[in-house]
């Protein structure tokens, strides 16, 4: 026997025994049809030369076939043979769920024969370019339109409610990669399919964006009652509405009480209070929560870190003297266990906490005194967090994102962040509420602060940039990589105004 020296080979037979001893009652599928139970059809499989064979005894197939490759799916495994596919499932929702996935890509081919007159679908490929920052996680299809491409992503299957927006962040990259390529035939449209009901952040993000020729169609899709799919575009966007959408308390004063006062003291110099308004107040660390002020006096306390939390007495107050004292021992630059959760738990707000502390010298056109971390922000009834909230001498506003690893969707979240921030600013809700007192607030457009480690920003910030409204102020602010030890500031770069790829 040949010597199987190939790595996907090694892993396919794994794959094999795995199921074997495993999931041998697993059920065996062949073009969607039940033929059997793993260990009543699979006999045995070999080696011959180097190539993997699996003997089968079904009775709809039977003999040893050629396997070109076993890969784990959601649903169990799936085994590629000469003479198509068998699935190995285990997990009858998972594969239920890739069934629907199936139905709704067909569906959205099915649409765009019919309804982008005189396309070629050139290209279909869920296969992740991870070169280029393309996931897997959509479906990419290429339609040659006439003397131009058109592009299609499609989400079919329901992505967790955060996630939406990655399409968007996917079409763009996409763009950018192929025209850097400078093919033949410009990109003039880009689709993007998503199910109902997940598209307004992706329609609130590309209403910022400025694509030049570009075409950008969002369409939503889903299932009727009589089984049928029905495509539509967004109803679009409306100005949230406080009481309809939202409530947004007043900010402030700060309301105390006795146990209150009590936390804070076990360490005055860096427990620092960041109010929840109607909620509770965060107790923080170095941007670590480890307690909540809650009542309307706040003077009932929970501490924990995470869930759940303990409340407060007199009988466990030691426990939280402890938890503290851990805390600072473990969350520390030079920390005894960088792998301890109390290092490693909400470093973005770690990072947040030092630059409050020195803001003056780290920002010195900010206004110290007026700015804010955590600012509620709402698009409808979808509520987001700026993580700083600022107001410059010359009475703009500043809208600053703060990363400590590289996230590829940094460019288009400030963005949605910045839209918020422009119709909430245009309405004075800001001023309404308590912020910025005695100031005089512009209306222009706000600037945005992208704040990260220095090799910390994602390889492709340039090319999401590229498409952003020129009327967009953005700066690159690059820190220091030991920004536990204390922040510095060593590169400010303000983006330059460009044409978008594909323009």
């Amino acid at each position: 026997m040949k010597r199987v020296t190939w790595a996907h080979t090694r892993r396919s037979l794994q794959l094999l025994k795995d199921i074997g001893r495993l999931h041998p009652d697993s059920s065996v599928y062949r073009r969607g049809a039940f033929i059997g139970i793993w260990h009543h059809v699979v006999e045995r499989w070999h080696l011959k030369e180097g190539e993997l064979y699996i003997s089968l005894c079904a009775a709809q197939r039977a003999g040893m076939f050629h396997a070109t490759a076993v890969r784990p799916a959601p649903w169990g495994a799936s085994i590629l043979l000469t003479c198509g596919e068998l699935r190995i499932v285990w997990n009858d929702a998972a594969l239920e769920d890739r069934h629907q996935d199936e139905d709704a890509l067909a569906a959205v081919i099915e649409w765009i024969k019919t309804n982008i007159i005189g396309s070629r679908i050139v290209r279909v490929t869920r296969r992740a370019e991870r070169a280029f920052s393309l996931s897997g996680r959509y479906v990419r299809i290429i339609l040659r339109h006439g003397h131009a491409h058109h592009l299609v992503l499609a989400c079919t299957e329901r992505p967790p409610e955060d996630r939406c927006h990655d399409l968007l962040t996917q079409a763009l990259l996409w763009v950018a990669h192929l025209h850097g390529r400078r093919t033949e035939m410009p990109v003039e449209a880009v689709w993007l399919f998503i199910p109902a009901g997940c598209s307004d952040l992706i329609l609130h993000r590309a209403q910022q964006l400025r694509t030049g020729d570009l075409r950008v169609h969002i369409l939503e899709y889903g299932q009727n009652g009589a089984g049928t799919w029905d495509f539509s575009e967004p109803a679009g966007l409306y100005q949230p509405q406080e009481e309809r959408d939202y409530r947004w308390p007043v900010f402030g004063p700060y309301r105390w009480s006795a146990p209150l006062m009590r936390i804070l003291e076990l360490a005055p110099t860096l427990i620092r209070r960041h109010p929840r308004h109607h909620e509770y107040d965060s107790l923080r660390l170095l941007g670590l929560e480890f307690a909540r002020a809650c009542g309307s006096e706040r003077d009932r306390i929970q501490f924990g870190v995470g869930t759940p939390r303990c409340e407060l007495s007199d009988d466990n107050f030691d426990e939280l003297k402890t938890l503290v004292d851990e805390i600072l021992y473990y969350r520390c630059p030079d920390s005894a266990d960088v792998h301890h959760p109390y290092y490693q738990l909400q470093t973005e707000r770690w990072l947040e906490s030092l630059i409050l502390d020195d803001v003056a010298d780290l920002f010195p056109e900010l206004v110290s005194e007026f700015v804010y971390p955590q600012i509620p922000v709402y698009l409808g009834d979808l509520q987001g967090r700026v993580d700083v909230l600022a107001a410059a001498r010359d009475g703009s506003l500043v809208v600053m994102e703060l990363k400590v690893s590289q996230d590829l969707n940094l460019p288009l979240q400030a963005l949605d962040y910045w839209g918020r921030v422009v119709m909430h600013n245009r309405e004075g809700d800001f001023e309404k509420r308590g912020y910025f007192p005695d100031m005089r607030i512009s209306r222009r457009n706000p600037r945005i602060y992208l704040v990260a480690p220095v090799f910390s920003f994602h390889d492709s910030t340039e090319r999401l940039l590229g498409f952003l409204d020129p009327d967009v102020e953005v700066w690159k602010i690059a820190v220091n990589e030991g920004w536990r030890a204390g922040v510095r500031v060593l590169r400010r770069t303000r983006v330059r105004d460009g044409d978008p790829p594909g323009a």
